[in-house]
């Protein structure tokens, strides 16, 4: 049999002068990553048809906010803490299948709801909603947070512009588009999921079952105050014409044109310092004009502010996720929680301000608007004063011993696992799954003779997948490919 040389040329003859060019090869974005935007414009639209349909009148809308807030509160403590003690990986096909029916069954539950006048029916469907809004997030998370920081920032940031664009867009189609976007959305973002989860957990002591995470107070802080500053602010100004979706909208483009032309001179903190000034601005004017000014400057301000400290928030986390190999379920599950947790309060809230500063009794909306303001400034001093990245935010890794007591554990760098670095180079770059093996053969320094037999595969298949590689990596030799996998970063 005739074997395969390393050299590029017997690939493909018109590279014979090529010299490598490692500053050529560019970072691929996985498209299929903005499967979270999909999900993301189904969670709005979702949450809007309670006005389309009128299903408030079947108890009333803080109520039905405190229910929906509930059921999605226990869904992210649940996967969360049970993640946490048992370490197990939960997300399988069954698992995505289900979010996507119980996704697909919500707005028809509703129409149903709205339709006999069932209150049962609508419980139901925010159950549905509820699970289906905590596996996507979480899903979603854990595929995201396999990626670099850069990846990272521009899948979520890019999502969020998307996002909006598509709500905008269903709403100005018609009741018949809208219906059929809550159905279709969920299944599109679960087979982008599926095609998204196919990356390995490498077996090293960082996926110990037996180590586990402190809970992060810092990001749980922090959202908190900011998700009770929004929902306020929301509320207060609730007859505005400023959609929430334009801050999503305008944030996530903001973030992530800073993220395609200056990632490494972006400091994370700025963002999350230059949102906190615009969600002290929306309160500010809220003080100051109260509800009845008509401009929704207050909205405005404090939806860009809001979604720009949640990108801040997301991003980081990924990057502890990526860098530590924490679990994203956890840390994803509890700051999500602490968001949730404050959601119905908050409109609550708003809307006893509001009703205070109508009837002329401005010093209780004053004082609540002056306090937040104080906690958000305070917030930001005493959380955001070192580099959440180098420092993992706080939040530090432990396992319990025998006599019940807990010991800090050193975590390494899971780059260093051969497999996991072939797995990310494969998702960055755009490799199939076969030329994944391919490389993580390679990788091994094996032989193609040995790879042929590793993966029961003809010479000439190999041959195709190998000049396929060396393309998509711009590497011209197997040393050069030894090279590539060992020294990127």
């Amino acid at each position: 049999m005739q074997t395969l040389t390393t050299d590029a040329s017997c690939l493909n003859k018109n590279n014979d002068t090529q010299t490598p060019e490692k500053n050529k090869t560019s970072e691929l974005f996985p498209s299929r990553l903005l499967g979270f935007g999909v999900f993301n414009a189904w969670s709005s639209l979702a949450v809007s048809l309670e006005i389309k349909l009128d299903i408030a009148s079947l108890s009333s809308s803080i109520g039905r906010l405190f229910l929906l807030s509930l059921f999605t509160l226990l869904g992210y403590l649940f996967v969360a803490i049970f993640v946490h003690r048992t370490g197990r990986n939960i997300w399988t096909r069954t698992v995505f299948l289900t979010c996507a029916v119980l996704s697909v069954l919500f707005p028809i539950l509703e129409f149903a709801a709205a339709t006999f006048e069932l209150f049962f029916l609508d419980i139901a469907a925010i159950v549905c909603y509820s699970v289906a809004t905590v596996g996507f997030f979480l899903m979603w998370a854990v595929q995201i947070s396999a990626h670099p920081p850069k990846t990272a920032f521009v899948a979520y940031s890019a999502s969020f512009a998307l996002s909006a664009c598509i709500y905008f867009l269903v709403k100005a189609l018609g009741t018949p588009i809208f219906f059929a976007a809550l159905i279709l959305l969920p299944i599109l973002s679960c087979w982008l999921l599926h095609l998204s989860s196919r990356l390995p957990l490498p077996k090293t002591p960082e996926n110990d079952s037996t180590i586990q995470w402190r809970i992060p107070w810092r990001p749980m802080a922090l959202v908190v105050i900011f998700t009770l500053a929004f929902g306020l602010v929301t509320h207060f100004e609730g007859n505005a014409m400023v959609p929430s979706e334009f801050g999503r909208l305008l944030s996530g483009l903001i973030v992530l044109v800073a993220t395609l032309t200056a990632f490494l001179k972006m400091e994370a903190t700025t963002l999350a310092k230059i949102s906190s000034l615009l969600v002290v601005g929306a309160l500010l004017w809220c003080e100051i004009h109260g509800p009845e000014s008509g401009l929704g400057v207050g909205k405005l301000l404090i939806s860009v502010g809001y979604f720009g400290f949640l990108l801040f928030v997301l991003c980081t986390l990924s990057e502890i996720c990526f860098s530590y190999r924490a679990r994203p379920e956890w840390l994803f599950g509890i700051v999500q929680a602490s968001s949730v947790i404050m959601t119905a309060p908050s409109g609550q809230l708003g809307n006893v301000i509001r009703e205070s500063f109508m009837a002329g009794n401005t010093y209780l909306g004053e004082g609540a608007l002056a306090a937040l303001v104080l906690a958000v400034m305070a917030a930001c001093m005493f959380l955001l004063t070192e580099n959440p990245f180098a420092a993992a935010w706080g939040i530090k890794a432990f396992r319990r011993t025998d006599n019940g007591e807990s010991e800090p554990v050193e975590i390494g760098n899971h780059l260093q696992n051969q497999i996991y670095r072939c797995a990310l180079i494969a998702r960055q770059y755009g490799l199939t799954h076969r030329e994944e093996e391919v490389l993580a053969l390679l990788a091994e320094n094996k032989s193609f003779i040995e790879i042929e037999t590793d993966l029961v595969i003809a010479h000439g298949t190999l041959r195709a997948h190998v000049q396929h590689l060396y393309e998509k990596l711009d590497v011209h030799s197997k040393q050069e490919v030894l090279d590539f996998v060992n020294n990127w970063e």
